[in-house]
């Protein structure tokens, strides 16, 4: 049977595409935006199941924003009320499925965040359409970004029960996310899908013009030879505490490491209730900021466009996140937190219009949990020489020595391996030289650079999830799809650590 045009309907639980933190979800869903490229996709909405309580923004001006992104038209966004209360799908999202699939259209729901009140969406939309008879006229795709141990073993069983026989494929973004559900989904119908980035914005930089303009707009210090970034939150399941203990050793050290600076690209910048408390630890490494070696900025490399240009609506949509514009920012918490010095730590520029690993030697990212790790791909991309850790799926993206370093994040003696990482890599013109001419080994690593590059880009991404998408669309349309019984078993949780 031929599949209809489809309308792929994008559920998340944060407000898209604008948010104080940067979540997985939401990158998937711009990533995936390369599916309007398909002749058979008609629609395409993005829909937010979860009101965000504290979050001024304006449905028309990140409609806007949305448009600027994708460079197509986006049916719906930002329709707050798609879920009602408890989670369950509302009225109103439940008519305009209904509305869909009478116009001839195939509804596909990917749901970016099905545990929790996300499983009850997804509940609700398959008993709803199990009674009208719809079933095998939509697919119900939920889409897992965390690891399983980064949730309560409780909500795990609630949200799994409530999937059980409730969706038609569900989607991982690594091997290791598959496992760790494999057991508590019964394996059933579980496709690894990798992340992948715009490959045109992650290449090496280094002393090229818009390096140099881009490290200007920075203001690191110009004698510094060995760029150090961390992209990401500042939390604890990012490594933000062995970040804080690795540069404090840069900093008691001062004098016999004036080459080592430091940039942490952070949306945490914005969150004006949330960062003072993480950046009263990093207002104490005075020497590194007083030389101009360590510098905050705010990450929008997942806004920016292929040429360098930041999307024109995302600076306003930021100042009403912050609560205040963004040049004004390092004001703001001198005023309201008595942080003084916090302006030396802050970038010239705030919003730099370049993601910042091309710009780096090494790539710093100390994740003690991580489902997929995409500020890792980006680095790698980039050229930058990557330390992490063994932390869920990481190891999934890279084995080469050339390329990186994963250690293991339980170890005691961490931050000083961290460290003599740091000390030891050195670089001419911009690249790796570690006093080795391995042959075999530098163009097995060119190899790997270039397989990964491939691997990790966003078109191949989306080439998957379609393929996946029309897959079982097929099979649902012919009714071939043989779902779990009702009354299947769930495995016990006691097997996630």
């Amino acid at each position: 049977m031929t599949v209809p045009p489809l309308s792929l309907i994008h559920v998340s639980t944060t407000s898209f595409p604008v948010t104080r933190t940067f979540y997985g979800q939401t990158f998937n869903i711009l990533a995936l935006m390369h599916l309007s490229d398909y002749s058979n996709v008609a629609h395409k909405y993005v829909w937010c199941n979860n009101r965000p309580v504290d979050n001024p923004m304006y449905a028309e001006q990140a409609e806007q924003l949305s448009k600027e992104i994708i460079k197509k038209q986006v049916a719906g966004i930002l329709e707050y009320d798609a879920a009602a209360k408890e989670g369950y799908p509302s009225e109103k999202f439940l008519a305009f499925l209904k509305s869909e699939i009478d116009q001839g259209l195939f509804p596909v729901i990917y749901h970016h965040y099905p545990i929790g009140v996300g499983s009850l969406f997804i509940k609700g939309v398959h008993e709803w359409a199990e009674s009208n008879g719809l079933r095998d006229r939509l697919l119900i795709v939920p889409y897992f970004n965390t690891l399983a141990s980064f949730h309560s073993r409780e909500a795990l069983g609630q949200s799994c029960g409530n999937l059980h026989g409730s969706y038609d494929f569900a989607i991982m973004v690594s091997e290791a996310v598959n496992s760790e559900y494999s057991q508590l989904l019964c394996n059933y119908n579980l496709h690894t899908v990798l992340n992948g980035i715009n490959m045109k914005l992650y290449a090496p930089l280094f002393h090229n013009s818009l390096a140099q303009s881009l490290l200007k707009s920075i203001g690191l210090n110009k004698n510094v030879e060995k760029i150090v970034c961390f992209v990401g939150r500042l939390s604890p399941e990012k490594g933000a505490s062995h970040l804080l203990e690795t540069l404090s050793y840069f900093n008691k050290n001062n004098k016999e490491n004036k080459d080592v600076g430091f940039i942490i690209a952070t949306s945490h910048i914005l969150d004006t209730s949330y960062t003072p408390n993480i950046f009263q630890g990093f207002l104490r490494l005075k020497n590194l900021i007083g030389d101009d070696r360590l510098k905050f900025l705010v990450d929008v490399s997942k806004y920016t466009f292929a040429d360098g240009s930041v999307h024109k609506e995302y600076a306003s949509l930021l100042q009403m996140i912050a609560g205040c514009s963004i040049e004004q920012l390092p004001h703001f918490y001198e005023e309201k937190y008595n942080m003084s010095g916090i302006r030396g730590a802050f970038s010239n520029e705030l919003l730099l219009n370049w993601p910042v690993q091309p710009l780096s030697h090494i790539a710093l990212q100390p994740s003690q949990s991580e489902a997929f790790g995409l500020a890792i791909v980006e680095a790698l991309a980039s050229g930058a020489y990557v330390l992490t850790n063994d932390a869920g799926g990481i190891k999934e993206l890279f084995s080469s020595s050339e390329l990186g370093h994963i250690f293991n994040p339980k170890d005691p003696t961490l931050v000083s391996k961290y460290v003599e990482e740091i000390k030891t890599i050195k670089y001419e013109n911009g690249k790796k030289n570690n006093g080795e001419n391995n042959k075999e080994a530098k163009e097995k690593a060119m190899k790997e650079y270039l397989e990964l590059r491939e691997k990790f880009d966003e078109r191949r991404m989306s080439d998957k999830v379609y393929e996946l998408t029309m897959n079982h669309a097929k099979d649902r349309l012919n009714r071939q799809i043989n779902r779990p019984p009702a009354d299947g078993k769930q495995k016990s949780l006691l097997t996630l650590s």
